[in-house]
């Protein structure tokens, strides 16, 4: 399909699906084969693609499928619900070494410390065999391991499955492990704690880190076709009509918004992705926090 330039306003568009095109984001522990994938020239490897973002500074482009530009404001207007800024970000994740070890803030905590209107709770979906590692602690526990340095101690490794689900509750320790591929679906927040990162001499952040941590138990599931967590819903589909808002995520990674009022017939298969409870019973919420009330 060709994509072309001419824009017209959120009024007079009757048919308002909406692709999302990546951004690529280089990471230590990337890979190459994203790179390939995606055919990206980048001297590093590509770790994430960005399929869908709407965070400011690593935004997707957003275009309707007759070509016009879409802007933030049209993209949070695709949900029905008024909020600061469009819930979900999705990625396309590969590594080849372990990620930091790292936690990330729940809604309060994100509220508190940064202003932000959410924190960060995602789900894994692994493409890939693969391994994890998970630690169950508190604040207390967690700064004596790290004061000691022996942060091993309260982590678990964990093996994973291809089609295995994992939630990650804000709060909750943990690190990916090398040559795993997965989706991750999250809040729209790029907010991540590394409390240790194998000597490759980025930035740690022990204190903030120390007041998101939770005791927080979890672990991977077979995903049998569907899963539902408080922020997100995924449903593998054959083909059918989608109807109301979704995010739908194609077998070649292209990602398309339906919005609330419009629907989509899928010919092929995909990941449909819908809003959790959560933002229909807290949208009023972050709204007077983004307000500062």
């Amino acid at each position: 399909m060709t994509f072309g330039e001419k824009k017209r306003s959120w009024k007079v568009r009757k048919k308002m699906i909406i692709r999302a095109f990546p951004v690529f984001s280089p990471r230590p522990w990337g890979d190459f084969y994203l790179n390939e994938l995606f055919k990206v020239g980048a001297e590093e490897p590509i770790g994430e693609v960005w399929l869908l973002s709407d965070v400011s500074h690593l935004r997707s482009s957003f275009r309707s499928l007759d070509g016009g530009e879409i802007t933030s404001k049209e993209l949070v207007k695709t949900t029905g619900l008024k909020l600061p800024r469009f819930p979900l970000l999705i990625k396309l994740i590969s590594t080849t070494d372990w990620l930091s070890v790292q936690v990330h803030p729940d809604d309060d905590v994100a509220r508190s410390l940064e202003g932000e209107p959410w924190g960060k709770n995602e789900g894994w979906l692994f493409l890939s065999d693969g391994e994890v590692s998970l630690g169950t602690v508190e604040s207390e526990e967690l700064e004596r391991s790290i004061q000691e340095n022996r942060i091993e101690s309260v982590l678990q490794t964990v093996h994973v499955h291809k089609h295995d689900f994992l939630y990650l509750p804000a709060g909750v320790l943990h690190a990916l492990g090398p040559n795993t591929r997965l989706i991750e679906i999250q809040q729209t927040s790029d907010l991540t704690y590394r409390i240790y990162d194998w000597g490759r001499g980025r930035e740690l952040h022990i204190d903030k880190a120390l007041k998101a941590v939770k005791k927080v138990e979890t672990h991977p599931v077979p995903f049998n076709g569907r899963v539902e967590t408080p922020y997100f819903a995924v449903e593998e589909l054959q083909y059918g009509e989608v109807k109301g808002f979704a995010v739908l995520i194609m077998e070649d990674f292209s990602t398309y918004i339906v919005p609330t009022d419009e629907s989509f017939q899928v010919k092929e298969k995909c990941l449909v992705v819908r809003l959790g409870k959560w933002w229909y019973s807290n949208f009023e919420a972050i709204e007077e926090a983004e307000k500062g009330g």
